[in-house]
């Protein structure tokens, strides 16, 4: 009786845990779901692809264990009567041995010198995204996020409704 009582707890300590990453996942959701409402409402512009490079970026030093992958690609575009020279970019963390990222390399190859791709800006920044051609890792974020809520939700709340029928079995 007493060992079923510890995997009861043991579950309960679960579902707690996952109502915890249910939290954590709201919250980044909220985030992610208030930046892409903002940039949706950023005009709009054809911009041009002047270079795309993909360059091993060490954060921590030349012995940083965990370096990305950076695709950055310089652009131009018309805003109004103003040139706007800025740049988009997407990392991607891999085994620097395993070579650059192959979905890197293809959108580069996809998108050469001269190229257009259609963009949103901010307008005080000059920060740009691509409408829908997006960049490796540069989608947007929310469908992904909620998917993500759901599974921690759904978890919470098996967990939980096993741990109380279990121990309303074992109490009896």
């Amino acid at each position: 009786m007493r060992r079923m009582m510890t995997v009861v707890g043991v579950i309960g300590l679960f579902a707690l845990l996952a109502g915890l990453c249910s939290l954590l996942a709201l919250f980044v959701t909220a985030i992610d779901a208030w930046r892409e409402r903002a940039q949706g409402g950023w005009p709009q512009a054809t911009a041009t692809i002047e270079s795309c490079n993909i360059d091993l970026k060490y954060y921590n030093g030349p012995n940083d264990d965990d370096p990305t992958w950076w695709l950055e690609c310089k652009i131009h575009f018309g805003s109004g009567s103003n040139d706007v020279n800025t740049r988009i970019f997407s990392g991607h963390r891999s085994n620097p041995s395993q070579g650059h990222p192959e979905v890197m390399s293809k959108w580069v190859t996809d998108h050469p010198v001269g190229s257009t791709i259609v963009v949103r800006y901010d307008p005080a920044h000059l920060n740009a995204i691509p409408v829908s051609d997006y960049l490796p890792n540069g989608e947007p974020r929310t469908a992904g996020d909620l998917r993500l809520l759901a599974v921690f939700i759904a978890a919470c709340a098996s967990l939980f409704a096993l741990a109380v029928g279990l121990r309303r079995i074992f109490a009896a």
